[in-house]
């Protein structure tokens, strides 16, 4: 990432068109965001989103308001996550009405997620399995359903479910969720972490602590 960041400083220096400029500093806030640099992450966001504000190009937009939202999100700052997930995600619904425009139905989704994540946070379980239907209903209706995106969804939706204590709901999205992590992705991968984390706090909830233990277990191996 932080040759990524080199060069796309570099592509910078070339550049005199605002909306290109805005792009760059987008994509390296996200790299800055993966390393765990939040800070710096936050200052290009906050620059592109000052040059894209009053551009036409509200895709970009979008995707600066989800960058910031999401680091954030990662930095617990609750509220002003919300704001910034709540704009992208508006811009994003209003871009998916017109053709000619880049598919958004991706992002739809993983923004209901991001609200997911904060209710969940917060304690806000029903609310964040409602956020979590809301995601699967957008995936549904306009995304392949045998696709690697959906899965961490289906985990992170089944988890919930089982901290209401909705067991059978739960186990069937984490199924659906684990059979996808199998299908799409090798067995050393952080999905397949995640799969048997779910699958751990299922057994938890249900109160068979050995079995889920056999699971946490797998995520030390």
């Amino acid at each position: 990432y932080q040759k990524a960041i080199g060069f796309v400083q570099k592509a910078l220096e070339l550049q005199e068109d605002e909306n290109v400029l805005a792009r760059l500093y987008t994509e390296i806030g996200a790299n800055y965001k993966l390393i765990g640099d939040f800070g710096k992450s936050l200052d290009y966001q906050e620059q592109a989103i000052r040059l894209l504000e009053g551009s036409e190009d509200k895709k970009a937009l979008a995707i600066a308001y989800f960058e910031k939202g999401s680091t954030l999100l990662s930095l617990k700052r609750e509220g002003e996550d919300l704001i910034f997930l709540k704009k992208a995600h508006q811009l994003f619904a209003a871009l998916k009405d017109y053709p000619n425009q880049v598919n958004c139905y991706k992002e739809i989704a993983t923004s209901y997620s991001q609200f997911s994540a904060v209710s969940s946070q917060k304690g806000l379980l029903d609310s964040a399995v409602v956020y979590y239907e809301k995601a699967m209903t957008v995936v549904e209706k306009n995304l392949p359903l045998e696709n690697p995106y959906i899965a961490s969804l289906l985990l992170d939706y089944g988890t919930a479910l089982a901290s209401l204590q909705k067991f059978e709901a739960a186990a069937t999205a984490i199924d659906k969720g684990d059979a996808l992590v199998v299908k799409y992705y090798d067995a050393k991968s952080k999905e397949v972490f995640v799969a048997n984390g779910a699958k751990a706090e299922l057994l938890k909830v249900q109160g068979k602590y050995d079995q889920a233990l056999s699971f946490y277990q797998q995520q030390i191996i």
